[in-house]
C-alpha cells in the first residue's frame, strides 16, 4: 500500500507500504546533536525523512534552538501537505510585515497558506511577526488549529493539572495535553510565554501528524459484538497463520556469534525496543532504537531504518516484551504464512524474512542493573517481591460461553495485514508506558487474593494442555500461545469486558507472543505476567527454567553507551586479557571470539519452544 498525507490526514492508496510527503523520498540518518538517547530523537528522525525539518549544514539540528513564527507556519503547511507550488495571494497579502519581497516562497508563500488554512492569525494591529520566536502558547493553539478533528475533546471536569494558563491559548493547552501531544512541568506550570525549541516543535507536530493518521485510518476500539465481524475474523485469520509458524526466541549467544564473527552478511539487524534513555544507557552495539510504542507508527511511515529483507533480533527489557514486536514484524512481513511454512516444512530458502526475540532481552545480555526498570531482573524480582511463590490448582480446562467479541470503528483500508498495523498502534498506545503492558506475578495474587472478585482479571494459561492440568494459576482457562489467534477453538472464549485479562507461560516469552496477539485483536484489556509461570511459581511443572538466571543464563558481552570506547561493530570486539582466572564461572568470558559453554543448566521439563 502507498500511504500519503493530504491536508493533514494519511490517504491510504493502492501500491507498497511507501509513505511519500510532497511526493520525494527523504532517507536522513542522523544529526551529530541528535543521538539515539536524545529525547527527542524518533520525532525529529520522522520528521526529518518526511521532508518536513532539516538539519544545518554542519550536520546538525540544533534541537534547542528558538522556532520563529515563520518557520513554524512552514512546518504546518509541510505536515498537512497545503503547500502548493502556485504563489498565494501576491497581489492582496494577508499580513503587512509579510510580503512577497519579504521572500519567495519562503516565508510569503507558506505564511499565507497557513493562514488561508486557519493555523494562524495576526496580532491585534494585524501584523504577523515573522522574525518574533513562537511562544508555547501559541504551539499549542497552531497544534490545536491543525489538528481540527483528529483530536479528541476532553470531558468539561478533566483535570488538566496546569496552573498558570492564559485564557486566550487555555482550551487549546487542555485540549492539547489531554490528546497527548504536549505536558507541562513538574511543578505544576505550563510556562506559556516561554519559546518553544525545535525539539518540542517536532515532538508535538509528529504526534498531531500520527494522530491524524490514525483518525483517518480507523480501527478504533468501539466496544463489543456479539459476533465477529468480519475485519476481527480477517485480522485472526492472518495473525493464527503467522504465529503458527512458532517463530520466538533465539539464544543471546547464537546472535553474539553471528555478531563477533567477520561476516557482516550473517549479522541480524538488532532493534531495541526500550525506551530511549534506556537504550543510551547501554545497548548491542549496532543496535537501532525504536520503542515499542512508536514501532507500528514507523512501520505505516516505512521508517527507513527498519530492513523489510533481512533478519532482525529484538532486544528489549525482558525479552517478552520483545515478543510483542515480533508478532507486529512477522504478520507485516510474512504475507503469506502457507508458503512459509511450505517452505520451511521442505527445508527450502524462506520466501519471507523472519524476525526473533533475544532470549529475555538485555537481562541475559549483560549484568549491567541499569538495562531494565529498578528490581525487575529475576533475581532482584525475586529478592524484591515481584516474582513469588502463588498459589496452584491442578484439573480439567473449564471455559466460560463465548463472546461478545471486540468491535472496532470501520477501517480507511481492507487489506488485513495494514489493519493489524493499525490495531497494534493502537493497542500499543492504549496505556500511558510500554512496560504498563505487563502485569507483576505480586500484582496479579494481590488482585486475585483480595477479596473482591468483582476486580480478578480473567487469567489465561498459554502453556500447554499437559502442564495446564498438572498446576496452574487457579481459575485460569486454556489458549495454547500457537493457537493464541484462533477464534473458533480458543480466543472466543477470552472476555473483552473484564477489567484485564492476564495471560501467563513459562518464562514470559509466549505470554508476550499471545497478548500481543489478543491486544491487536481487541482484547486491549490484555497484560502479559512478567516472567510467567517462572515468575508465579517456579517449582510448578514446566518451570524453573529461570532459576539461577544470573549464574545459568547471563552473558557479559560488550555494551554502547556513548563513550570513545564505543564500537561501531562487535567483530571489531578486543576481548580483555587476564579475567578469565576469575570468571571462568560466568557465561559471558570471550576468548578469542569464541563463546565458552556455560555451566549445564538444572535439567527442567521442555518450555514448548521458550528458547
Amino acid at each position: 500500500m502507498s500511504l500519503r498525507r493530504k491536508g493533514g490526514l494519511l490517504l491510504v492508496l493502492f501500491g507498497a507500504l511507501v509513505l511519500t510527503m510532497a511526493g520525494a523520498a527523504f532517507a536522513v540518518d542522523s544529526f551529530d546533536d541528535v543521538p539515539a538517547g536524545h529525547d527527542f530523537h524518533s520525532e525529529i528522525m520522522s520528521l526529518a525523512n518526511a521532508g518536513i525539518v532539516e538539519g544545518f549544514a554542519d550536520g546538525t539540528f540544533r534541537p534547542d534552538e528558538f522556532v520563529k513564527r515563520m518557520q513554524m507556519a512552514k512546518i504546518l503547511v509541510l505536515a498537512t501537505e497545503m503547500h502548493t507550488a502556485a504563489t498565494d495571494n501576491a497581489s492582496n497579502p494577508t499580513f503587512p510585515d509579510c510580503l512577497p519581497a519579504t521572500g519567495t516562497p519562503y516565508p510569503f508563500d507558506y505564511v499565507e497558506e497557513a493562514a488561508s488554512a486557519g493555523y494562524f492569525e495576526g496580532d491585534d494591529l494585524g501584523m504577523f511577526n515573522p522574525y518574533a520566536n513562537i511562544t508555547r502558547a501559541q504551539l499549542a493553539l497552531v497544534i490545536v488549529r491543525a489538528g481540527g478533528d483528529a483530536l479528541e475533546e476532553p470531558p468539561a471536569d478533566w483535570d488538566h493539572g496546569l496552573t498558570d494558563l492564559p485564557d486566550f491559548a487555555e482550551a487549546a493547552i487542555i485540549k492539547a495535553k489531554y490528546n497527548g501531544i504536549l505536558d507541562g512541568f513538574p511543578d505544576g506550570t505550563f510556562r506559556p510565554y516561554e519559546n518553544a525549541t525545535r525539539g518540542h516543535v517536532a515532538k508535538m507536530v509528529d504526534h498531531m501528524m500520527d494522530l491524524a493518521m490514525m483518525a483517518k485510518l480507523g480501527g478504533a476500539l468501539t466496544g463489543t459484538a456479539a459476533a465477529a465481524g468480519a475485519d476481527f475474523e480477517a485480522i485472526a485469520a492472518h495473525l493464527n497463520g503467522v504465529i503458527g509458524l512458532g517463530y520466538n526466541t533465539i539464544g543471546t549467544d547464537a546472535v553474539a556469534k553471528m555478531l563477533f564473527d567477520d561476516n557482516s552478511a550473517n549479522d541480524p539487524f538488532i532493534l531495541d525496543t526500550r525506551e530511549p534513555a534506556d537504550f543510551a544507557d547501554g545497548h548491542i552495539p549496532g543496535a537501532v532504537n525504536i520503542p515499542l510504542q512508536d514501532l507500528a507508527m514507523a512501520l505505516l511511515k516505512e521508517d527507513p531504518r527498519i530492513p523489510m529483507d533481512r533478519h532482525i533480533v529484538v532486544a528489549s527489557y525482558w525479552g517478552d516484551d520483545g515478543d510483542f514486536a515480533m508478532v507486529l514484524l512477522n504478520a507485516l512481513r510474512i504475507t503469506d504464512p502457507a508458503a512459509q511454512a511450505t517452505a520451511a516444512a521442505a527445508k527450502e530458502p524462506l520466501p519471507y524474512p523472519i524476525a526473533q526475540v533475544l532470549f529475555q532481552g538485555m537481562t541475559s545480555w549483560s549484568f549491567d542493573r541499569e538495562l531494565v526498570p529498578e528490581d525487575t531482573r529475576f533475581e532482584d524480582a525475586q529478592a524484591a517481591g515481584i516474582v513469588i511463590k502463588g498459589e496452584l490448582e491442578a484439573g480439567a480446562v473449564s471455559y466460560p460461553e463465548a463472546g461478545p467479541y471486540p468491535d472496532f470503528s470501520a477501517f480507511d483500508v481492507t487489506d488485513p495485514i495494514t489493519q493489524i498495523v493499525i490495531r497494534a498502534h493502537r493497542y500499543l498506545n492504549s496505556v500511558p508506558n510500554q512496560t504498563d503492558l505487563h502485569i507483576y506475578p505480586s500484582q496479579l495474587q494481590a488482585l486475585l487474593d483480595d477479596a473482591d472478585p468483582a476486580n480478578d482479571p480473567q487469567v489465561v494459561s498459554v502453556r500447554s494442555l499437559a502442564h495446564f492440568e498438572a498446576g496452574h494459576i487457579p481459575g485460569a482457562i486454556l489458549v495454547p500461545w500457537l493457537q493464541s489467534a484462533n477464534v473458533e477453538q480458543y480466543t472466543k472464549y477470552l472476555d473483552p469486558t473484564a477489567g484485564m485479562i492476564a495471560a501467563y507461560c513459562y518464562t514470559g516469552h509466549t505470554g508476550g507472543v499471545a497478548t500481543m496477539a489478543f491486544g491487536i485483536m481487541g482484547y486491549e484489556n490484555a497484560r502479559n505476567v512478567l516472567y510467567g509461570m517462572n515468575g508465579w511459581n517456579s517449582a510448578a511443572p514446566g518451570s524453573g527454567q529461570l532459576l539461577n538466571f544470573d549464574q545459568m543464563r547471563t552473558w557479559d558481552f560488550p555494551l554502547n553507551d556513548g563513550d570513545d570506547g564505543d564500537l561501531d561493530s562487535l567483530a571489531a570486539y578486543e576481548p580483555p586479557s587476564g579475567c578469565e582466572g576469575c570468571h571462568t564461572e560466568l557465561t559471558g568470558i570471550f576468548v578469542d571470539r569464541e563463546v565458552m559453554d556455560p555451566p549445564p543448566a538444572p535439567a527442567v521439563a521442555p518450555s514448548e519452544g521458550e528458547g
